[in-house]
């Protein structure tokens, strides 16, 4: 990184393989490695500054499907990248210059992209830029996971709940959360929410395993439950013993990464 300027976040883009790498004062590279053979392999084919930011960049989502790149900083400004002739463009700009990106998700079908911001407002709206709809729900709001039929939203709060919502933004059901009991007083910031996509893998998600546990939801305590749907009321229950940073499932769904720090 260029004068030693301090990464905040990255994305990998597992169909193209780009990786794009965010850090402070607005800094934004997408890279690109070869996979070469033999000794020669790993050299960048891309390297390319992404100019449009000025603050940190805080959250960075590939849309696979559609080759785009979504960006935010610390001032709210959203980016929408597309390529064009072996470059990245910059497609679309949004700022309601009234609070932060807190999270921002693409649907697994990439039609659809879901932004929250810290203060409640929710904006839903198409991968052509069209705003589908937006709302504002009165709580503060830190993370959202679509699921894998894009029929529902999880919400997650500063304080650790996670509310389910229909694709519009209708209000569901809070999700029960097991994995907390006995920490009542302490902190409980959520760390991630994430829902395996099997559809990637050419799963049909009425068909799958109901045994298996799909949807994690992990706490910056350590603690974590993983579900097999959204109203499992006997998830799996997980004391990691770490500051959990973030968790990724792998592209089958039978491996969940968690990463973050020990507890000393």
């Amino acid at each position: 990184m260029p004068n030693g300027t301090n990464l905040n976040v990255i994305g990998w883009n597992q169909e193209k393989g780009y990786i794009a790498c965010g850090g402070d004062q607005g800094l934004l590279k997408v890279l690109k490695l070869d996979t070469g053979k033999g000794q020669g392999g790993g050299n960048l084919s891309m390297n390319q500054n992404l100019q449009g930011h000025s603050g940190q960049i805080q959250v960075i989502q590939w849309n696979d499907q559609y080759h785009k790149l979504t960006t935010s900083d610390e001032q709210g400004l959203i980016i929408v990248w597309m390529m064009h002739k072996h470059s990245w463009y910059e497609e679309m700009i949004n700022n309601r210059n009234k609070s932060v990106v807190t999270d921002m998700k693409w649907t697994p079908n990439g039609e659809k992209i879901g932004i929250v911001y810290e203060d409640g407002a929710v904006i839903v709206g198409s991968v052509e830029g069209n705003r589908l709809w937006g709302k504002e729900l009165k709580i503060n709001l830190s993370l959202l996971e679509w699921s894998p039929d894009s029929r529902s939203i999880l919400f997650g709060t500063p304080e650790g709940a996670v509310n389910a919502y229909d694709y519009v933004g209708n209000f569901l059901f809070p999700i029960k959360i097991f994995c907390l009991r006995g920490l009542e007083g302490r902190d409980a910031s959520l760390a991630a929410i994430e829902w395996y996509d099997a559809n990637r893998q050419g799963f049909l998600y009425e068909d799958l395993d109901e045994t298996a546990a799909q949807l994690c939801i992990a706490y910056k305590c350590g603690r974590m439950q993983l579900m097999r749907k959204e109203t499992d009321d006997r998830p799996i229950l997980v004391d990691t013993g770490m500051h959990i940073k973030s968790v990724k499932w792998n592209p089958n769904g039978n491996i969940l990464a968690v990463a973050g720090s020990y507890i000393e």
